[in-house]
């Protein structure tokens, strides 16, 4: 179901930056503006993946690679998905979320 509504999501975003909060996920009340100097700042940049956090500042995703340049390959390692924030033409570009595969399609 995720999928199916971050795509439709995606069909109807028309911001810069597009991101894929969830509803149990929290940002820091600056997180968009760094995110937004960020990209400012470097053009060359398709977007920008965070690191997921618990309450208590502890990685979520302990087995992650290191900072630095993302490939397809190996974005699903790097960070979960409400951690993403993608150039609008680049969210756009991907061909959207794959709503065959994932825990709520039956196929895990």
């Amino acid at each position: 179901m995720f999928r199916v509504r971050r795509n439709f999501g995606l069909r109807e975003a028309e911001g810069e930056i597009i991101c894929f909060p969830e509803n149990d996920c929290w940002y820091g009340d600056d997180l968009l503006a760094i995110i937004a100097q960020r990209l400012t700042g470097c053009s060359e940049w398709d977007g920008v993946l965070g690191d997921a956090m618990d309450k208590s500042l502890e990685l979520v995703l302990p087995r992650r690679d290191k900072a630095g340049p993302v490939r397809a390959a190996v974005c699903w390692r790097r960070a979960a998905t409400f951690t993403y924030f993608l150039r609008g033409q680049v969210a756009e570009s991907t061909g959207g979320f794959d709503e065959a595969i994932g825990p709520d399609s039956g196929t895990l």
